[in-house]
């Protein structure tokens, strides 16, 4: 599987953040695939106080952006 491309879930922008719409199941093969592909992966659950932050501050903003999966944590805003 080495070099094959890896398919990261969507990204939906929400206050300029790209959130990733993903399952648990499908984030979970995604990071196996690219795990089996030899590829590197940043990914992370940002919570609704994160994703605030990101919202106003810019650089905080592009470093959550450049992340493969950046997936809401689960905890309703």
């Amino acid at each position: 599987m080495d070099g094959l491309a890896v398919s990261w879930p969507r990204k939906h922008e929400v206050f300029g953040v790209d959130i990733s719409a993903t399952t648990y199941e499908e984030a979970k093969r995604v990071i196996l695939d690219a795990a089996k592909a030899h590829r590197s992966a940043t990914v992370t659950h940002i919570s609704s106080h994160g994703l605030t932050m990101a919202a106003r501050d810019p650089k905080f903003r592009e470093v959550i952006n450049r992340f493969d999966i950046a997936a809401p944590d689960g905890q309703p805003v």
